[in-house]
């Protein structure tokens, strides 16, 4: 064991060189006041009342003990118990003490033996911790041991690996907490726990660095709570200036000395070196790139030399407080413990935040310092009125922590002991006499009860230090180095620091000009002795990159294409590259074929060299950056539209040349018969469209041709190693590519619009083959594709794989259908004709062996069809003509029976009126009734006419019991020969009327037998007196007739009021009073005529 070794004994006196058991009872456990540890009851106290017997037999075997002498008893120890040995600097004797009493009352099996390693012993020692490094890798045994986590580089193959205890139960009672105390560690300290992505140690303290300031001094003078190293200066020049409180003073533990120990310049330079350097997350690191391990401070050095040199630093062995504890200060900042540190925090008017940051950050890239952008500054913070800010909390040299010795057997036990201390945490870093170097690191020391109900501390003061430490939890928190023989490059920095500071002090004044030379000449010193270091140590940037836990950031972070859809549209390109040059030489080895020779050889050839150049642009598109370099992708970026534009314009020429002779053939049928491309008429036609297309092309590639561009996604990712989500792109200046972009886009689509109209208007034309409904197909897709392809590239244009698939499918899609239109129609008429010869064992010469012949014409076809349509028209008018002489005819037959009709109603009303009109007998022999026409008196009533339908109401009440309807046309028949009956028997000739007008107009039902008989007899004046009779009846009925129609309508005949007198008269004359009256005339009776009320 080395010279510089002590143990614990039971009474908290060191006895060098021996080690004592701690199992030990002791006679009194370290006490603590009731406002220092309010949790003391709660934990276990050291066993007291026994004495401590030393035990030889406990010496180490492994040690050197040739300088010491040292020895381990333990009254009554279980021969089965484990012993445990601790290894331990100075600082944690009286803690450990405290709390081994406690674990061992838990684990009564397990004996814990403490040994102290002095510190920096050696005078002039360099490292003060080489003495405890040394021994834990001289190769002596030891279970576990405590130290600073700055080691743990050195120390990575002597640790045991924590991950598998952390996750599975041990037999310890005591282990039952482990898991529950190793979650409750802040994210920060469990990445400070991992090397190499392994937990190698258990943390226990935090050293996080807090800013500490006067809140009543600031409050009394109206100054914000600095935010940047900025806003600190100017606070600290203002009290500097106008108050006898010092602006800023901050203890470097030591002052300006050539060695690291008890130095903390390189510390507070990190501090404030961190915010500039470090902003893409812990895991980018702040000194060094994680890829390339050059140094990364530049002029963010510069610039920290002189905020340091303006903070006021002092020469003081009091590494925590100082000046600021002593109320000599305004501002300053430390690691939060420490007597003095409790002493602040009791205190109210002491303000507690996070350590400030900068709004100027390194640009890597260009290795100057930028104000702090979104992309910049991902982790910053926004302010109204400066912007962002970018804050590295920082946690000093890197924490306390415990390891467990990678080749004892122990290692859970020793595990399980450190898991206890951990447990306990919250006792400790409460201000007590035991230590006064652990502070806080789990998330329970987060909570400003716990400090305000235990600690006493203030409320604003608990509150401001629970959130300066939950600032911890930000991913771009600081990790010291930690990397093998870090202590080495600590000590170049501190000394660099040390010896920048002498000559700023050696000076009472410098100039503007001066100091910027005293930091470049300290810069430029410093960079070159660690670049000088990292070259002599091959490991060192893996071993940083374990240190930092850089790992590479995952694929998805840069957005590359996605494999399985560049595969698979590659796999497209290749089989349209492959079917392209598989057509060409189909062609040629057919190309004597009369099919083939009608569709002409070399337009098929050029259609399958323009499809094979757009299927192969494909390939171009889909490279990145992940196969090549920057360089070869910014040609590839341009020859990607080059080789699909091209590949367009020789594929669309061949096709649009066939489709120009159609439109001639469409137009003058006579002099163009034969679908014939000449190939200087598709050259000309081509090279004019490849000049157009060219011109555009050249002018691109010239002024601001494609190029390979990677930036940040807007909204993506920061991933832990502080990679910044990106995504690659072919990209020029925004609007020049746009503008060359969009003129191409839009040319294409005009001509290819113009090739499909004008197939569209000869489509009625009927080609040898289909061959103009097959050139139309083919240019089809390519409106399509490229009308979907445009909306989803200018809606997705950020995504890779979405810009490459589109482009992908619009290529794929338009050529292998363009290429079906061309080529499946020839192959299978090739076929065909193959077929066709091996039939008939001869060989056919196809008659259009030059070309394709027109089959059909529209304008031939429109004639024949005009014709046929004459005929039928001409026929139509003959038919139609026999059909109006038909018409005619029946209308001259329907004009007949209408006027026979009317005779018969005139006929009818004569013979009514002859018989409701008495006669005189002496003058009746002399009226005859033989005659077609009946006379009546002069003057004729007048009657209102009023015409009502069988249905229509009437208020006049007619007695239709007496009346009967009969029309004209079903009473009355022409009278035929032989028809008269008795026309001898009276000198009246009453019987000479037809038998069937009796049944004509009214009838008298109830009388009709007895003026049949007066009409048969001989006696006239009966038959007058009976006639009379119905007149008056008939009169009865309100003036009023019913007289039918014979097809259901009903006229009625009303007197009018003038005629009362003469209807008087009339039914006087009827009875007899006068002589009667002439029968009326013709003309006069047409009044009363019955009109027919049918309407059809």
């Amino acid at each position: 064991m080395s010279d510089n070794t002590t143990s614990i004994s039971p009474t908290t006196a060191p006895v060098a060189p021996t080690l004592i058991p701690s199992s030990a009872p002791t006679t009194a456990a370290p006490t603590d006041s009731p406002s220092s540890l309010p949790s003391a009851a709660n934990s276990p106290s050291p066993s007291s009342g026994a004495a401590n017997t030393p035990q030889d037999n406990n010496t180490s075997d492994d040690c050197d003990c040739s300088n010491c002498n040292t020895t381990t008893t333990s009254p009554q120890q279980d021969t089965e118990s484990t012993v445990l040995l601790i290894v331990t600097p100075p600082e944690f004797e009286k803690y450990l003490q405290y709390h081994i009493s406690g674990f061992q009352q838990l684990n009564p099996n397990v004996l814990v033996q403490v040994e102290i390693v002095n510190q920096g012993a050696a005078e002039g020692q360099e490292d003060p911790f080489r003495a405890l490094q040394q021994r834990l890798l001289s190769g002596d045994s030891w279970d576990g041991a405590m130290f600073p986590a700055q080691l743990l580089g050195s120390l990575d193959e002597e640790l045991w690996e924590l991950d598998e205890y952390l996750t599975t139960s041990s037999s310890s009672s005591s282990s039952m907490s482990s898991t529950a105390a190793a979650s409750d560690v802040m994210p920060f300290f469990q990445r400070y726990s991992l090397y190499g992505n392994v937990t190698k140690i258990l943390p226990l303290d935090g050293n996080i660095v807090r800013m500490f300031y006067r809140k009543d001094l600031l409050d009394q003078h109206n100054v914000t709570v600095p935010r940047t190293w900025d806003e600190y200066q100017h606070v600290a020049q203002y009290f500097d200036q106008n108050t006898n409180v010092q602006g800023s003073c901050v203890s470097t533990c030591g002052g300006k000395t050539t060695h690291r120990n008890n130095n903390n310049a390189a510390d507070w330079a990190f501090l404030v070196l961190s915010t500039m350097t470090q902003t893409m997350g812990t895991s980018s690191g702040f000194l060094f790139d994680p890829i390339t391990s050059e140094p990364v401070w530049g002029d963010a050095m510069k610039e920290t030399l002189r905020l340091f040199s303006e903070h006021g630093h002092e020469d003081t062995e009091d590494c925590q407080g100082g000046g600021f504890a002593r109320g000599e200060c305004a501002l300053t900042y430390t690691w939060d413990s420490g007597n003095a540190l409790s002493k602040m925090l009791m205190n109210p008017e002491i303000g507690v935040a996070p350590t400030p940051g900068s709004s100027r950050v390194m640009d890597r890239l260009s290795g100057k310092l930028e104000n702090c952008t979104p992309s910049l500054c991902p982790f910053g913070e926004q302010y109204d009125d400066i912007g962002i800010v970018n804050r590295a909390p920082y946690a000093a040299f890197g924490n306390w922590a415990s390891g467990v010795s990678n080749s004892t057997d122990n290692n859970r036990e020793t595990a399980d002991f450190f898991s206890y201390l951990q447990s306990q945490s919250f006792q400790d870093i409460l201000p007590n006499e035991r230590t006064s170097v652990l502070d806080s690191y789990q998330y329970k020391h987060t909570e400003a009860y716990r400090w305000i109900n235990d600690g006493g501390v203030a409320p604003a003061v608990a509150e401001g230090y629970t959130q300066s430490t939950r600032a911890m939890n930000s991913l771009n928190a600081v990790m010291n180095l930690r990397v093998p023989n870090a202590e080495a490059l600590l000590s170049i920095f501190d000394e660099e620091l040390s010896s920048y500071m002498s000559d700023i002090d050696t000076k009472a004044s410098l100039e503007f000009q001066e100091s910027i030379n005293l930091r470049e000449k300290a810069t430029t010193r410093m960079t070159a002795r660690v670049e000088n270091l990292i070259a002599s140590q091959p490991e060192f940037t893996s071993a940083y990159q374990d240190s930092i836990g850089f790992s590479t950031a995952p694929r998805e972070a840069f957005n590359y294409i996605d494999e399985d859809y560049r595969t698979i549209a590659w796999g497209m390109s290749g089989l349209i590259i492959f079917s392209s040059i598989a057509l060409i030489f189909w062609t040629v080895l057919f190309r004597k074929n009369p099919v083939m020779r009608a569709f002409q050889p070399f337009l098929l050839i050029q259609c399958a060299v323009g499809v094979l150049l757009m299927g192969a642009s494909i390939i171009l598109i889909g490279l990145d950056d992940q196969m090549f370099e920057k360089d070869i992708l910014d040609y590839t970026c341009m020859a990607g539209p080059w080789a699909y534009v091209v590949g367009f314009t020789i594929f669309y020429a061949s096709v649009y040349c066939k489709i120009q002779e159609c439109a001639k053939i469409f137009k003058d049928p006579k002099k163009h018969k034969i679908l014939f491309v000449s190939l200087g008429a598709d050259a000309q036609f081509t090279g004019r469209l490849l000049t157009l297309n060219g011109a555009i092309l050249i002018a691109w590639s010239v002024s601001d041709p494609l190029r390979w561009i990677r930036q940040e996604l807007d909204g993506g990712m920061v991933y832990p190693d502080g990679t910044v989500e990106t995504y690659g792109m072919c990209r020029g200046a925004e609007f020049t590519s746009f503008a060359f972009g969009s003129m191409l886009y839009f040319l294409n689509m005009f001509i290819l619009v113009i090739g499909i109209v004008r197939a569209l208007k000869c489509r009625f034309l009927v080609m040898e083959y289909n061959e103009l409904q097959w050139l139309t197909l083919a240019l089809f897709p390519f409106l399509e594709c490229w009308m979907i392809g445009g909306s989803v590239l200018a809606i997705s244009r950020d995504d890779p794989t979405v810009v490459f698939s589109s482009l992908a499918f619009v290529i794929t899609v338009s050529s292998v259908c363009a290429g079906l239109a061309i080529f499946a129609p020839k192959d299978w008429y090739v076929r065909k004709h193959k077929y066709m010869e091996t039939r008939s064992r001869k060989e056919t010469d196809h008659p259009s062996n030059s070309g394709i012949l027109l089959l059909q014409h529209p304008k031939f076809e429109n004639q024949k069809q005009l014709d046929h349509l004459q005929t039928e028209l001409q026929e139509t008018l003959t038919h139609n003509t026999e059909l109006e002489i038909e018409i005619r005819g029946m209308q001259e037959r329907f004009r007949e029976l209408s006027h026979m009709n009317e005779n018969f109603v005139h006929q009818s009303h004569r013979n009514v009126r002859a018989l409701a009109s008495p006669r005189n007998p002496e003058t009746m022999t002399d009226v005859s009734y033989s005659t077609n026409r009946i006379s009546r008196p002069e003057q004729a009533p007048e009657v209102d006419q009023v015409w009502k339908m069988p249905d229509d109401e009437d208020d006049t009440e007619v007695d239709t019991d007496e009346i009967e309807i009969a029309g004209p046309l079903e009473s009355f028949t022409p009278l035929k020969k032989g028809q008269a009956d008795n026309t001898n028997k009276t000198s009246n000739g009453l019987n000479n009327l037809p038998t069937s007008s009796k049944n004509n107009g009214v009838k008298a039902r109830g009388g009709e037998s007895d003026l049949d008989n007066l009409v048969n007899g001989d006696d006239v004046e009966a038959l007058g007196s009976k006639a009379a009779t119905m007149a008056n009846k008939f009169k009865a009925t309100a003036g009023r007739a019913l007289i039918g129609d014979g097809v259901g309508g009903v006229r009625v005949i009303v007197d009018s009021p003038n005629n009362k007198k003469s209807s008087s008269q009339d039914a006087n004359a009827l009875a007899g009073d006068r002589p009667s009256q002439q029968p009326p005339r013709d003309d006069e009776n047409e009044a009363l005529v019955l009109e027919s009320t049918q309407t059809g």
